[in-house]
């Protein structure tokens, strides 16, 4: 499965969630994917910007499902091995956009309201080809967050400290790499020999 846009896809996801949930709330904001800064959303005021702020990557070791299985057109089955997936923690930044500080506390209170009430993406959410039919995305809200971390980031992208919400999604990034094929056995045979006539005995 080649889910290498799966960072994009979340962030969309987060973001069309945000305006779906807007939309139902009576709420007139766009909701979008987009840098935390006025300049760049300055055009699609009022808005919820979706902002990626870290990844964090862990290897599996491999696992005994790690194995990809291709049917033949002789009904035979080809296994191979996978890469185990690569587990990562996706950090995003929810910031609210208007022309009035307290109507940007109140759209970021909505937004915050909408990923409260649906903090497990379905099917009928997910943007892209990132994740199988079954697959579920989990939202996970920070509640701690260091104020010196929240100017520092706001810092970086130059604009000044506000309020902001903190979501976390654990997602896999699969490998497309396979070994070569895996020869199983499939029946063992033991002969034995009697040493003085070397006669096969069975």
């Amino acid at each position: 499965m080649n889910n290498s846009a799966v960072i994009r896809d979340v962030g969309l996801t987060i973001a069309n969630v945000l305006s779906l949930g807007l939309k139902a709330h009576g709420v007139k904001a766009n909701a979008l994917v987009a840098t935390p800064q006025r300049g760049q959303l300055e055009k699609r005021l009022p808005a919820l910007a979706v902002s990626l702020l870290s990844v964090d990557a862990f290897q599996r070791s491999r696992r005994p499902e790690d194995v990809s299985q291709e049917p033949q057109t002789d009904g035979s089955i080809r296994e191979y091995y996978v890469d185990a997936p690569l587990d990562l923690e996706l950090e995003y930044l929810v910031t609210s956009w208007a022309k009035e500080p307290e109507d940007e506390m109140v759209l970021l209170g909505t937004g915050m309201k909408v990923l409260l009430e649906c903090p497990l993406f379905e099917k009928e959410h997910i943007v892209g080809n990132s994740f199988e039919e079954e697959d579920r995305v989990q939202l996970l809200i920070q509640r701690e967050v260091p104020l010196e971390r929240r100017l520092m980031i706001f810092q970086g992208f130059g604009e000044p400290l506000r309020g902001a919400a903190f979501y976390s999604v654990p997602v896999l990034l699969y490998s497309e790499r396979k070994s070569a094929e895996i020869k199983r056995v499939i029946s063992r045979h033991v002969g034995i020999t009697d040493r003085q006539s070397g006669r096969r005995m069975r």
